[in-house]
């Protein structure tokens, strides 16, 4: 069930109850979970995407592309609560919130921009996952 809904990370390490859920994602265990939420409190309790599990060495690739998809990472962070450590490439990504893995996120930001009838081009000046954010933002969109 917990791979079904998924786990908001940042909220698991923040909350030792909701911390417990870890341990039931795919590819984790109860010793990975407690080394990840370790490094992670090391790196200032919060992460801002999924690119930061492999680039700060939280998770091999392996496990990282068997978990990711259950692990979530809120897109629309408050980013004064991360002490500006990112540039806007990696900053918060709205795909990371949800259940598609990272190999599949140029599909469906593809599939976003033609969704809007956007130009690629133009879409390509912002954060590759925005007319995504669009979309999601978007309550009348059917």
């Amino acid at each position: 069930m917990t791979n079904k809904v998924g786990v908001e990370i940042n909220h698991a390490v923040m909350d030792s109850y909701y911390q417990h859920l870890l341990p039931l994602v795919c590819s984790l265990g109860p010793h990975k979970v407690n080394a990840l939420v370790r490094k992670i409190v090391t790196l200032g309790g919060i992460l801002v995407n999924h690119d930061q599990f492999i680039k700060s060495g939280l998770l091999t690739t392996k496990i990282f592309l068997n978990a990711a998809g259950f692990l979530h990472t809120p897109w629309d962070l408050d980013m004064k609560s991360v002490n500006n450590r990112h540039t806007d490439e990696d900053g918060p990504d709205p795909l990371d919130a949800t259940h598609i893995q990272p190999k599949d996120y140029k599909l469906a930001q593809k599939m976003a921009t033609d969704s809007l009838k956007l130009d690629e081009e133009n879409a390509h000046r912002e954060h590759p996952s925005h007319v995504v954010s669009l979309i999601m933002d978007d309550n009348n969109n059917e």
